[in-house]
């Protein structure tokens, strides 16, 4: 089990690597804004769990995107 979580999570790992393939360019370069890409990198805290307007405002730095 050990070795499957570090397979798909760990550093290099097989999520890393598809988001790198497969998302990295769309992230980087058709999301202009960096307050946008710091909302998303706070739901993604979450994997696919639910994120309340409120704790992206109790985590996010900078004005407030919304």
């Amino acid at each position: 089990m050990e070795d499957v979580t570090r397979g798909a999570f760990g550093k290099g790992g097989a999520f890393e690597q598809i988001g790198d393939r497969y998302y990295r360019d769309d992230f980087l370069k058709k999301i202009q804004r960096e307050s946008y890409r710091r909302v998303l990198q706070i739901m993604a805290e979450n994997l696919d769990g639910w994120v309340t307007k409120k704790e992206i405002r109790s985590k996010f730095e900078g004005l407030a995107p919304f």
